[in-house]
């Protein structure tokens, strides 16, 4: 005969097998705080970031086709971009 099994666990009264504790050691992921991650800063070079041109009294910046033609597609996806993508 099959053993008895209650697929509730707050009904389940029989005993289970205990649960080693997490210890230090075995925990290798350090945790930061949120001012520790909000002030990790990467340097950028200049040299990486697209030019910036004047057109009339604005400035542009170029974007490639295949960028512009991924975050169209991008757009498709998301609900903000389904939103402001037919203006």
């Amino acid at each position: 005969m099959e053993p008895f099994c209650i697929p509730w666990s707050c009904v389940d009264l029989s005993p289970k097998p205990l649960i080693p504790p997490i210890t230090e050691n075995t925990q290798s992921k350090t945790l930061k705080s949120f001012a520790q991650a909000v002030t990790n800063v990467c340097e950028i070079p200049l040299s990486q970031l697209p030019q910036a041109c004047v057109k009339g009294d604005r400035l542009a910046i170029g974007i490639p086709e295949e960028d512009y033609m991924a975050g169209i597609d991008a757009c498709k996806y998301n609900l903000h971009g389904r939103i402001i993508w037919p203006k």
